[in-house]
């Protein structure tokens, strides 16, 4: 079975260039140990001879891994302590050289930033921010010139990418094998671990032979998926623009895009998978609007995979088994996107709830993960219990937003009577209650969770959020004390809560650059749960938190730069007091990040949850991202065309 396999090889089959010269054979006169125990004889607690793979590995027929990072004496890590250490000490002269000076108002807004937890990336972007204010890749990076270079020249030097493959034949855009073996190194340990219907084993394998006719690669699914992994890269390469960070991954984008239009529209599950992650870039660019119309593609798609599974899988000859899994894998992971979409963008689905049995959760101790490009030891990945979990959820979550956006009218503006909301809206946050308690151990926030994992929960949150959102918004919840009013709005608080603390998790344990792009979402419909009480001191805080991944996330994804951009004017326009410590950070997004007409970046239908759910029912059209900025910019710039125009008499009488 193809979740069986082991990884494959870290060096392209046929090239040998790439790997370790061997050893000579030398006749020793006894065995000897090797310094360093791959990870299997580790866990065994056996004794491990060395080489790869070592004796006991090819006696149990499983994968040998050897992770020269985890020996304390071996170069590399000492050069990686080197690294962290010059890394936190240029923290410090900077944070040093900031605080002394009593008049710049930056000293206040970092102390701001440190009292409200802020994590320690965070804080480099922002000094990096305030000590290069000019220079135009540092206000889009966020990262000081000299810093930056000096981070990423240490960095690459001691990179060691997961997979080696090759740029020819897969992409025009480079030829350059170590950054494509980079950034598919990052895509398989990051997107991949939330967004997951690509076998990743047969496409590695497939990319390494060269082969543009195998079965389970092709160049148009290489060049979607190097496109979406330029999001977790600081390489300059990534940018289609030299200091645009909006242009991150849209060389390989475009590329992608044209040999899409090329397939016209032939049934491959290669095709099928990398319109999917076009779908994700597209959105993530702000173009959701034609991303809607891609994911109904995807589920026109889909529709014809599952009735034409069984040819698909007899054509496929020797590799038919591998067809099966990997067809199976992706209608699952495609569908496992789509209820969070339509929930987000308060559309009815488009993809119907696949018939297709539960991948096996067999636990094989080749399944592990890997946070490259952090040198640490592989953890077990438990993929297919995510999937399996991750589908359970979206199952229900899949169901709200038929019930909520499926074709059936009633009344007041198409919501049930509030008592049967009531009931419907008790029933689903018992399923979601039943599904928390009874979810697989070795997923559960109990172990320390891969972002796989927490991205789960954090989904299980949001759905609660947005759920109980629809109480509150319900046109008779104005005139009435009901006392589920106050319960709702006790759940969903509490869900917010726990979403702001798992994005602390992830803060605290992974790099910022690598925080997965759902985060985005997840951050937006807490700050919009957390607007009904911030006058509570922990709600502040919560509300502090998740602001702070939120901005973190504007930096590299353009939807995100828009969604904090709708907290910050929905906050504006309903007179909401922020917290203190937000003041700063928002003051210097509008003023170094956010520009007049940037909302014409945007042809997004992302929802004001403010409005839309969380508070009064209003017109759905008026409230969707692009449509609200651009109304919102051009109120401001004509405000600020009158007062430049108005004569000062004038304007004292206004």
């Amino acid at each position: 079975m193809a979740e069986n396999r082991t990884d494959p090889p870290l060096a392209p089959a046929g090239n040998p260039s790439k790997l370790p010269a061997p050893r000579p054979l030398v006749a020793k006169p006894a065995r000897k140990n090797s310094s360093l125990a791959c990870s299997e004889c580790r866990e065994k607690k056996t004794k491990c001879i060395g080489g790869v793979p070592c004796t006991k590995c090819r006696e149990r027929k499983t994968e040998c891994i050897v992770n020269e990072a985890s020996d304390k004496r071996r170069k590399l890590d000492l050069k990686r302590k080197i690294q962290s250490l010059e890394h936190d000490r240029d923290l410090l002269f900077q944070l040093v050289s900031t605080l002394r000076t009593d008049e710049n108002r930056n000293a206040s807004d970092v102390l701001n930033l440190i009292r409200s937890n802020a994590s320690l990336d965070e804080i480099r972007l922002s000094l990096a921010e305030s000590l290069n204010p000019q220079d135009p890749q540092t206000r889009a990076e966020g990262l000081g010139r000299n810093t930056r270079q000096k981070y990423m020249d240490i960095n690459r030097l001691s990179d060691i990418p997961r997979w080696r493959v090759s740029a020819r034949p897969w992409t025009t855009v480079t030829d350059d094998d170590d950054l494509v073996s980079h950034l598919i190194s990052l895509y398989f340990s990051w997107n991949h671990q939330i967004l997951n219907w690509i076998d990743r084993d047969l496409f590695i394998r497939d990319m390494q032979s060269g082969n543009v006719d195998s079965q389970f690669c092709s160049p148009l699914l290489v060049n979607a998926v190097l496109a979406m992994s330029c999001f977790y890269s600081e390489y300059p390469e990534v940018l289609a623009t030299p200091g645009d960070p909006s242009s991150s991954g849209v060389h390989f984008y475009n590329e992608a895009k044209q040999l899409l239009e090329k397939e016209e529209g032939r049934l491959r599950l290669t095709t099928l998978q990398a319109t999917g992650d076009i779908y994700v870039m597209t959105c993530v660019m702000g173009k959701d609007r034609l991303g809607w119309k891609l994911l109904v593609d995807i589920a026109d798609s889909v529709r014809e995979f599952q009735s034409k599974r069984n040819r698909l899988i007899s054509d496929a000859g020797e590799q038919s088994e591998e067809m099966r899994l990997a067809i199976d894998k992706t209608i699952l992971g495609l569908f496992n996107l789509e209820p969070t979409s339509t929930l987000s963008l308060q559309k009815p689905p488009v993809m119907k709830k696949p018939d297709i049995k539960r991948l096996p959760e067999d636990h094989h101790p080749a399944d592990v993960w890997v946070p490259y490009p952090l040198q640490e030891d592989p953890r077990p990945a438990h993929t297919n219990c995510v999937i399996n979990a991750l589908y359970d959820l979206q199952v229900i979550a899949w169901d709200i937003a038929n019930y909520f956006f499926g074709d059936k009218e009633s009344e007041n503006n198409g919501m049930p009577p509030y008592s049967e909301l009531e009931r419907i809206i008790d029933e689903f946050y018992g399923r979601l209650q039943n599904w928390a308690n009874n979810v697989s151990e070795c997923v559960s926030l109990g172990h320390t969770p891969n972002p796989g994992a927490i991205d789960l929960h954090m989904r299980y949150h949001v759905t609660i959020m947005t759920l109980f959102g629809y109480l509150k918004g319900h046109p008779e919840a104005a005139e009435s004390s009901f006392e589920s009013i106050r319960q709702g709005q006790a759940i969903r608080i509490k869900s917010a809560h726990g979403m702001s603390d798992l994005l602390s998790i992830l803060r605290s344990q992974y790099p910022m650059i690598c925080m997965p792009l759902n985060c985005m979402h997840f951050s937006t419909v807490a700050l919009f749960t957390l607007f009904e009480d911030l006058d509570n001191p922990e709600n502040s805080r919560a509300f502090v938190n998740a602001c702070i991944s939120l901005r973190g996330l504007a930096r590299r994804w353009v939807l995100a730069k828009g969604m904090l951009r709708l907290v910050q004017v929905t906050a504006l326009q309903q007179e909401i007091n922020l917290p203190e410590e937000t003041r700063s950070l928002f003051r210097d997004f509008e003023a170094e990040s956010w520009k007049v007409k940037d909302y014409t970046q945007f042809s997004s239908l992302y929802p004001n949850f403010a409005v839309t759910v969380h508070g009064n029912p209003g017109s759905l059209e008026s409230a969707e991202l692009d449509r609200f900025l651009e109304k919102w910019d051009n109120m401001t710039l004509s405000a600020e065309t009158s007062e430049t125009t108005t004569p000062e008499s004038d304007r004292k009488d206004t």
